[in-house]
């Protein structure tokens, strides 16, 4: 078996395996000793070994290291010069390249930031504590979220704030019933600029908008959820004429009928909600007054990312129209849209998934085309002149060097909706990707250094 060139990689996939059994060490102890296995755990090792020094980004060596940590009692003896090379491992070229391509930290939210203070002042105030957990005091202190694009609905205890681009724009003390759930979290929409609170009570939705607090209303229409949810939501699109754009029927302040709500795309003039045809996902024309559609058809701006034997990723791509607070977007607009298309192709064996920006900026990112696809968003302009790649893996978010689309290239990863962690440590809040439109730079001056931060430094 070992020596059939068919089925010897899967032998190697099986020792890679081997270290993280329940009984790791015998196994590995076995196959150290055993004849034939010990040549093909020898092979494994120096690729596991060229996998880490082949690492671009710091989260690519902790996993090779992860990998190769089972096998220190069996390496030595097994495969001595593979020990060697990793024990010569210099990691700082990886922390200065790092630096010097950008991080997510570089850019922020202010009126988010403010809004998140706000919250934390009036949790301590209440219940003694500022830190968005547990359920001290006499609500629950969680940080609920809400899309309101291009705004972010943020509530915790007994306040709500809605954070526009350039500021906090309603600062809304809740009137909930004293008697409510703490489990039951309440939702918020926002049209016009009034904040809807929903929650539900004896079967029924009730709510009120922010305008007229001493105004329970019983709201039919779409049911939203009232336990945990702080999903990454589709934005709607507020209008030109006002109402918010959901998929459905306008949502209007003192509306008490809630219109579904579903992927939508527009340019400020057409309108376009996510629907199928088959198994494909396709964009449906949209009226939003009546929240009927029509037939499939794309924006120019998506119609622009088709090319010849490539796949459009319909469901994968986003446009938006322009708002004020958005033009200087890091992912770029042409003055009019923001957003992205994303194509997919095969080259080689690879599969190669291509995102193209307002801006007319590309980035492409290659997987060897198992598992999941990698989504590209876009790339991400910092000051200096540094513009990581960033891309969608599940629920996380990565940044990758944008001259290494391959798996190998990350060089962070966040979650939207969470702290930013140990790739973005002073971001006390990622938002979702649909509002990095809204990030800034935080000090240029700062960014100027990391750009020029050289491998001796790190």
């Amino acid at each position: 078996v070992a020596a059939d060139p068919r089925l010897r990689p899967l032998l190697l996939r099986a020792v890679g395996a081997a270290g993280h059994e329940r009984q790791s060490s015998r196994v590995l102890d076995h196959l150290a000793d055993h004849r034939v296995l010990s040549g093909v755990l020898r092979e494994w090792l120096d690729g596991a070994v060229g996998e880490l020094g082949g690492a671009v980004g710091l989260p690519g060596a902790r996993e090779a290291l992860n990998r190769l940590s089972p096998y220190r009692s069996v390496a030595p003896r097994v495969n001595p010069e593979a020990v060697t090379r990793a024990a010569g491992y210099e990691a700082a070229p990886l922390l200065g390249r790092t630096l010097r391509t950008g991080l997510l930290d570089e850019l922020g939210w202010p009126a988010l930031d403010e809004a998140l203070r706000l919250l934390d002042a009036e949790t301590r105030a209440r219940n003694g504590n500022g830190n968005g957990a547990g359920t001290r005091g006499d609500r629950d202190t969680a940080l609920i979220v809400n899309e309101a694009w291009p705004c972010l609905i943020l509530s915790r205890g007994h306040k709500a704030v809605v954070v526009g681009p350039d500021g906090i724009l309603l600062d809304h003390d809740l009137r909930l019933p004293a008697d409510l759930d703490r489990w039951q979290r309440p939702q918020f929409r926002y049209a016009d600029g009034e904040l809807l609170v929903v929650w539900w009570q004896d079967g029924k939705q009730r709510g009120y908008w922010s305008t007229r607090p001493s105004e329970v209303l019983t709201l039919t229409g779409e049911q939203i959820s009232h336990w945990w949810r702080n999903d990454e939501a589709a934005p709607s699109i507020p209008l030109p004429d006002g109402g918010r754009a959901t998929g459905a029927r306008t949502l209007h302040a003192g509306d008490t009928v809630l219109p579904a709500s579903r992927p939508v795309i527009g340019d400020g003039t057409s309108y376009w909600r996510q629907g199928r045809q088959g198994r494909q996902h396709v964009w449906l024309e949209y009226d939003p007054a009546t929240g009927t559609h029509g037939r499939a058809s794309l924006p120019a701006f998506l119609r622009s990312g088709i090319g010849d034997d490539a796949t459009l990723l319909q469901d994968q791509c986003e446009v938006l129209p322009l708002q004020p607070g958005l033009e200087e977007s890091p992912f770029g607009t042409d003055g009019t849209v923001l957003g992205r298309w994303v194509r997919a192709e095969e080259a080689a064996g690879e599969a190669l998934t291509t995102a193209g920006t307002p801006d007319g900026r590309t980035v492409t990112l290659r997987t060897s085309g198992r598992g999941d696809r990698v989504t590209p968003l876009g790339a991400l302009r910092l000051p200096g002149g540094a513009a990581p790649v960033v891309a969608r893996t599940r629920r996380q978010v990565a940044l990758y060097a944008p001259d290494d689309g391959s798996e190998a290239g990350v060089l962070g990863r966040v979650t939207p909706n969470e702290r930013g962690g140990e790739f973005a440590a002073g971001t006390p809040f990622v938002p979702p990707v649909s509002f990095w439109h809204a990030l800034r730079p935080r000090d240029e001056r700062s960014s100027a250094a990391l750009r020029a931060f050289t491998d001796a430094q790190a």
